[in-house]
């Protein structure tokens, strides 16, 4: 019998200990990634405007839905099963034609979209859990050291889990176990890379600052936690 109580009190600790840990955990976690495509700025920009191919929640997502346009930006719902995205542009700038604030109007003399920089900023937010997901994607020539003619990809998770319902300490101990800011960014450059038919080759910065081209596409985290 006392056997079976101290298992009894286990089984209860096991349960509540996330909720205790997660009480005390941060509200925000980032994930930060620099990939090389060998494939151009414009093929690959086209790629991650096709949201109904490449959700923010990966392989999480059981189906996309095109929402109304905010302010002429793409917005969409995607379904989670147990709660639903609710996916918003905040910004969208294609280099030449930049709709934040002091962006270029025109094309110059001598520009080209595919030698212009390019950037989406993109606001996920949860319709269940208190939980937001900044996203900035950011597109430009890669150096012709890293990929004559190729793309560097810059992308970039700013994830909020606000206290309110009994799931956010849960939340952010998985957040924080799993370093899934940056896990999801990994998983949405593999399905970019694999729609692309190319690697994509992960930028790590070395403990001395200088920065190495990793052969493969994103995989295994390097960041420290």
């Amino acid at each position: 019998m006392t056997w079976a109580w101290i298992l009894i009190v286990i089984v209860i600790l096991a349960v509540l200990l996330p909720f205790v840990i997660g009480m005390f955990l941060r509200d925000v976690y980032e994930g930060r990634l620099r990939v090389i495509f060998d494939r151009p700025p414009d093929e690959v920009w086209n790629e991650l405007l096709n949201y109904q191919e490449h959700p923010l929640s990966g392989s999480m997502g059981r189906g996309v839905f095109a929402a109304e346009e905010v302010d002429g930006r793409p917005a969409w719902r995607e379904d989670l099963g147990n709660t639903r995205l609710r996916v918003t542009t905040l910004e969208l700038s294609d280099g030449l034609r930049d709709d934040a604030p002091g962006g270029a109007e025109e094309e110059g003399e001598g520009v080209h979209a595919s030698t212009c920089p390019r950037r989406w900023v993109l606001l996920a937010e949860d319709e269940v859990v208190p939980m937001t997901a900044r996203w900035t994607l950011e597109v430009a020539p890669a150096e012709p050291a890293e990929s004559e003619g190729g793309t560097e990809l810059r992308a970039h998770n700013v994830t909020t889990i606000r206290s309110g319902k009994w799931q956010s300490p849960v939340f952010r101990v998985v957040m924080r176990a799993t370093n899934a800011a940056e896990k999801v960014l990994r998983e949405y450059l593999r399905g970019i890379a694999g729609s692309l038919g190319v690697t994509a080759r992960l930028v790590e910065t070395q403990p001395d600052g200088e920065e190495k081209v990793s052969p493969g596409r994103p995989s295994a985290s390097t960041r420290p936690g």
